[in-house]
């Protein structure tokens, strides 16, 4: 599958509404809060001094009612890859314990 760029001029045009008027393109900055998470080699525990740090990005994400929070699971490439899950689940259920909303199903 080929990947077209396009820029925002070129969105704008190619979205021209009836009247002859460009779409409107609108940029908005994003705010990235990024925490890593150390696991043991093989783990999926969270041992206690990286609880301390969901600790703080759950007071935030809690603040910030807007804001969307990801995690994602890694692991080495030696490690099982049923990992990545298994720690991005660790992670999202101790952010919720400690008072994250938790996402919607």
């Amino acid at each position: 599958a080929a990947v077209q760029s396009t820029t925002p001029k070129e969105m704008a045009e190619d979205t021209e509404s009836d009247d002859d008027s460009p779409a409107a393109i609108i940029e908005q900055p994003v705010s990235v809060l990024q925490q890593c998470v150390q696991f043991r080699r093989g783990s999926a525990e969270i041992l206690d001094d990286q609880a301390a740090v969901l600790r703080n990005a759950a007071m935030i994400i809690h603040r910030c009612t807007d804001l969307e929070a990801a995690v994602i699971g890694v692991r080495e490439e030696a490690e099982d890859p049923e990992l990545e899950l298994l720690r991005a689940k660790s992670v999202r259920d101790l952010l919720v314990c400690l008072g994250a909303p938790a996402a919607a199903t």
